[in-house]
C-alpha cells in the first residue's frame, strides 16, 4: 500500500509560519527584494500555500502588516 499524498491530517501552523517568516523576510529585504519562492523556504512549506492562504504576494503583505504587534510592544 503506498502512503497518502497530500497534507499530513491534524491541525497545521503553515499560515502562521508564512506570516513571520514574511515578516522577516519583508523587514530585511524589502517588498520588491523579498520573492514568495524565499518565503516559502523560510517558513518551510510549498510556494503553493501563499497563493492558497493569502492569493499573491501583496495579500501577504496586507495580511503581516495588519497581524497584531508582538506582547512586548503593548508593554510600551
Amino acid at each position: 500500500m503506498s502512503p497518502r499524498g497530500g497534507r499530513p491530517p491534524g491541525a497545521s501552523d503553515a499560515r502562521e509560519r508564512i506570516l513571520t517568516a514574511a515578516r522577516e523576510l519583508f523587514a530585511q529585504k524589502g517588498f520588491q527584494q523579498t520573492s514568495l519562492r524565499a518565503i516559502a523556504t523560510e517558513a518551510g512549506v510549498d510556494v503553493a500555500l501563499i497563493s492558497h492562504y493569502f492569493d499573491n504576494k501583496r495579500g501577504l503583505f496586507v495580511a503581516a502588516l495588519e497581524a497584531e504587534p508582538p506582547v512586548d510592544l503593548l508593554l510600551v
